[in-house]
């Protein structure tokens, strides 16, 4: 709803109310003309019935429609219109609904409803519902609407006719019922709420129970034919949900077996493969020990047939040779077998030595090498000391005398006389030290003589400095004594 408007009725001339998003708030004291205002059009203007009870938000007889046209009997003859404007949501499209009415005294209300549905609107400058006669503004007839609208598909002359065209044009509900279910509803909502029956739950359910949507017999049959399908199903749907059950414990039994069967199967499968890969190994086995033993018969032969042949020779040099010369070959033999022993003897006698002489000499090089090492490892540090030596030298300043320590102490091999020269360099740069150090502590001793004197200067000038605070006191003191007012 967008827009609210009144033409010539009751207290209203022309007068429009603008909705914000299909709201609308009216304030005012009470028999203001609120209530009046808002039933005229919720439901009035939604089905046209002038009935007074529906006039009414507390369900009255007391006024009738022919009061909001003619007043209290101060008019005759009265025409009055009442519109209401609707909006889509964020588009620039209109649609208006409104009825017209010519109340005259003694007779009955004639009415017409209208309906604009292609995009005009009831302003200035598309349609009004009154014209202008000098000052005066006269509402327009059922007749002159009539041809101005030009559009008898949407235009109603009853209240019946009316409330099929709105709902045709506005809520498009399948059954006019349910167009009449919603307006009962909008009636008991809008009844006021001054107690608090109205709140009690049972009012409540009873409200919404009438809210609810009135089924046709079409709806009806489709719900009725849906549940005996549903139910078809249902029964169906068991049978199917048993059969599926009892197919699953044959599958699972089935499945059981086969598993079982696979398992053995396998199993028988698994010895098969183990024997079969066992009896190839034992086979593998069986051909290496075979040509081993082929080779070693072989070998076996071969020597045999050496061993033949040799005793064969043996033989006939031992035919060859007498007996005595056999006898002293042995002898012979014996006699280098003795040789042979002690020479080795005597050789692992030489073994052993040697390999004494071989460990002396591995240890008096691992002593050499530590003597060695130990020897560099001094001159590194005696080269560092010597370093250091030149570095205090450049404070000590201590002449030929460190130059000749410092070149006996880099000779490679120092001789006697050297070594008696360093000695002397020594006692010397031993005296210079002494002599430094003792000229240190006299410096030292004259530094801590300075302090003091320093401290003992710092405490005269300190006693100085409070001496003259006193004196500046007692001064300040006389000086204070002497402007005092003497008394007579």
């Amino acid at each position: 709803m967008h827009r609210l408007g009144f033409v010539n009725f009751w207290l209203y001339d022309i007068e429009e109310f603008d909705l914000e998003d299909g709201h609308i708030l009216l304030r005012g004291a009470n028999a203001s003309g609120k209530s009046i205002t808002t039933q005229s059009f919720i439901p009035f203007l939604l089905d046209g019935n002038k009935s007074p009870e529906r006039l009414d938000p507390f369900g009255s007889r007391d006024r009738r429609m022919d009061f909001y046209l003619l007043g209290d009997g101060e008019r005759e003859e009265s025409t009055g219109y009442l519109y209401l404007e609707f909006k889509k949501k964020g588009l620039e499209e209109y649609l208006t609904i409104g009825v017209g009415m010519r109340a005259q005294k003694g007779k009955n209300i004639d009415f017409w409803g209208f309906c604009l549905c292609d995009g005009r609107r009831i302003i200035p400058s598309q349609v009004q519902l009154y014209q202008t006669v000098g000052n005066q503004r006269i509402p327009l007839s059922k007749q002159k609407l009539k041809n101005l609208l030009n559009d008898s598909d949407n235009w109603a002359e009853s209240p019946g006719t009316y409330k099929q065209l709105v709902n045709d044009r506005v809520f498009q509900f399948r059954d006019i019922r349910q167009y009449d279910q919603l307006i009962q509803l909008l009636i008991k909502v809008r009844a006021p709420k001054l107690s608090k029956e109205a709140f009690r739950p049972s009012e409540v359910k009873k409200v919404l129970n009438d809210s609810l949507q009135v089924l046709t017999d079409e709806d009806l049959s489709a719900m009725v034919s849906t549940m005996e399908r549903m139910d078809d199903l249902e029964d169906t749907l068991q049978d199917y949900r048993a059969a599926m059950r009892d197919a699953m414990t044959i599958r699972n039994e089935y499945t059981r077996y086969n598993q079982f069967v696979l398992g053995r199967k396998g199993q028988a499968y698994l010895n098969a493969l183990s024997r079969t890969e066992h009896l190839r190994n034992s086979l593998k086995d069986a051909q290496e020990t075979l040509e081993t033993r082929k080779a070693e018969l072989q070998e076996q032969t071969a020597r045999c047939e050496e061993a033949d042949v040799r005793l064969e020779q043996a033989k006939a040099r031992r035919e060859a040779m007498g007996y005595d010369d056999i006898t002293e070959k042995r002898r012979q033999m014996e006699a280098e077998e003795e040789r042979r022993k002690q020479l080795e003897q005597q050789y692992s006698d030489t073994e052993r030595q040697l390999e004494a002489i071989q460990c002396n000499i591995d240890k008096n090089e691992l002593k050499l090498r530590e003597q060695t090492q130990t020897r560099e490892d001094a001159r590194a540090g005696l080269r560092g000391d010597v370093r250091r030596l030149d570095e205090y030298n450049s404070i000590l300043d201590l002449g030929d005398a460190h130059r000749n320590y410092t070149d006996g102490l880099k000779a490679e091999h120092p001789t006697d006389a050297d070594q008696r020269t360093l000695q002397k360099a020594l006692n010397d740069r031993k005296k210079l030290i002494s002599e430094a150090l003792a000229s240190l502590q006299k410096v030292q001793q004259a530094q801590a003589g300075y302090d003091i004197a320093c401290q003992a200067l710092d405490q005269a000038l300190a006693a100085t400095e409070a001496t003259k605070r006193e004196l500046r006191d007692a001064e300040q003191q006389d000086q204070e004594h002497r402007t005092l007012p003497r008394t007579p």
